[in-house]
C-alpha cells in the first residue's frame, strides 16, 4: 500500500508483513519518520491556514450565483493513488471578484445651494441676513461719528449715541471741551528768593460751560512797559493744581478750582502778564 509520510508528504511503499512487524507503525524512505499509516493526519500543513478561515459561515446573500464557494478538480494522482485529492483553489478570489457593482445614488455632487436648501430653513437664513445687515449699520454710523468726534460730542445727544457705541468695543470717546470757557476769577503775584528769585502766582480758576470739560493748558507771558512778551511758559494740569487733585479727572460745569504757577523772575522789565487756555 502506498502511505503519504506527514512530515515530508512523500508517498512510501508499506506491506503489510513490515506493519505487523512494526507493530502497525512505518519509517518514511525519504525522511526517516515513524509515523502510523493507518492514522488520519488531518489536512496538508500548508492548507492549515483553510481552517481558521471557515470557521463562522460566509453570508451568501453578498454572492451572485456564480461566486459560491467551490473546490477545484482533482490533480493527477502520484504514484497511481487515486484516493487523495489534490489541492483547493482559495476561496477569497471568488469572494472578491464577484461583488457587485456600487451604484451611485447622485449623478453629481451636491452643491453649496442645495446644502443650504436642504439644511438651512429659509426664516433662518432672512434672520441672518438681517443681522448682518444691522451689523454693518451699526460699523457705518461708529465709524461716521468717530472720524467727527469733535463735533459729535458737542451735542449731548451725539455724544450719548457715541459712548454707547464705544461701550461694547472698549472705546472712549473724549471728553468735549471748549478752553475759551475757562476763566481767571483771582490771581495775585509773589516774589521767591529761594531757591532762585522767582515769580508765584497764584490763581482761581471757573469753569464757565454747562459740562464737564478737561483741564486746560496755560500758557503764562510776562509783559514789559509796552505790552511785549518778555517772558513765556506753557504749564500742564499737573504742574499748576494743587496736591490731591488727578490731572486726568475732568473740570465741573460751574465750579471753581485753585492753582499756582512758579516763574522765574525776569527782572525790571517784567511789569504785568497775560494767561492764554487751550
Amino acid at each position: 500500500m502506498l502511505a503519504r509520510c506527514p512530515k515530508c508528504h512523500e508517498d512510501t511503499e508499506i506491506s503489510d508483513a513490515s506493519l505487523e512487524k512494526h507493530q502497525g507503525t512505518a519509517h518514511c524512505s525519504h525522511c526517516g519518520n515513524t509515523f502510523n499509516p493507518l492514522e488520519d493526519h488531518g489536512p496538508d500543513d500548508e492548507f492549515s491556514w483553510l481552517d481558521s478561515c471557515l470557521t463562522e459561515p460566509i453570508d451568501s446573500s453578498i454572492l451572485d450565483d456564480r461566486s459560491s464557494l467551490h473546490s477545484s478538480h482533482l490533480s493527477e494522482p502520484r504514484g497511481g493513488d487515486t484516493s487523495r485529492q489534490a489541492e483547493q483553489s482559495l476561496p477569497g478570489d471568488s469572494l472578491f471578484t464577484s461583488l457587485p457593482d456600487i451604484d451611485a445614488s447622485r449623478p453629481e455632487a451636491i452643491s453649496i445651494d442645495d446644502a443650504l436648501a436642504v439644511h438651512i430653513p429659509a426664516w433662518l437664513k432672512t434672520l441672518g441676513l438681517g443681522m448682518l445687515g444691522l451689523l454693518l449699520l451699526y460699523v457705518l454710523v461708529f465709524q461716521l461719528l468717530w472720524f467727527n468726534r469733535e463735533k459729535a460730542i458737542e451735542h449731548p445727544k451725539t455724544r450719548w449715541l457715541l459712548d454707547q457705541m464705544c461701550a461694547p468695543l472698549g472705546c472712549k470717546a473724549p471728553a468735549r471741551q471748549d478752553a475759551s470757557l475757562i476763566r481767571v476769577l483771582l490771581s495775585d503775584v509773589k516774589n521767591i528768593d529761594k531757591p532762585v528769585k522767582s515769580l508765584l502766582i497764584s490763581l482761581t480758576l471757573g469753569n464757565a460751560a454747562d459740562f464737564d470739560q478737561p483741564y486746560p493748558k496755560i500758557d503764562v507771558a510776562l509783559l514789559d512797559t509796552e505790552e511785549h512778551i518778555v517772558g513765556k511758559r506753557t504749564f500742564e494740569p499737573r504742574e499748576y493744581l494743587l496736591p490731591g487733585i488727578s490731572p486726568d479727572s475732568l473740570f465741573r460745569a460751574h465750579s471753581i478750582r485753585d492753582a499756582s504757577v512758579l516763574l522765574v523772575d525776569p527782572g525790571p522789565r517784567a511789569v504785568g502778564y497775560r494767561f492764554e487756555f487751550h
